[in-house]
């Protein structure tokens, strides 16, 4: 699992596939804020899930592919100058949905979701 301002940095040439488990991805992070240099951030397998709506795999996929600009941008979620932007709004708009109503009192954090 990743931070969406993490994930927002992700580029396309930080995945490949991963050879020794063909049906996984590998993902290096290159920024964290956890993360100082290039040599502190390890390849992570991302992994398929059966549930397509938690399917990371799928999900990507059809996210490059219903995407008109994400090909040709070096990183993956857009303009890598506002792509940050972008995100937060429609995260923000996405919590405001009923399905995110609060059961218990406190505050929810994106890790929460």
């Amino acid at each position: 699992m990743a931070r969406i301002d993490d994930m927002m940095k992700l580029q396309f040439g930080n995945f490949s596939p991963n050879m020794e488990y063909a049906s996984t991805l590998l993902f290096q992070m290159r920024w964290s804020k956890n993360i100082q240099e290039e040599r502190d951030a390890p390849e992570q397998i991302v992994v398929g899930s059966m549930d397509p709506k938690m399917c990371a795999l799928l999900n990507l996929a059809v996210y490059i592919e219903s995407s008109t600009n994400v090909t040709s941008s070096e990183v993956l979620c857009g303009n890598p100058k506002d792509g940050d932007r972008a995100v937060r709004r429609f995260l923000a708009d996405m919590v405001k949905d009923t399905a995110f109503k609060k059961i218990k009192s406190g505050k929810l954090g994106t890790h929460s979701l």
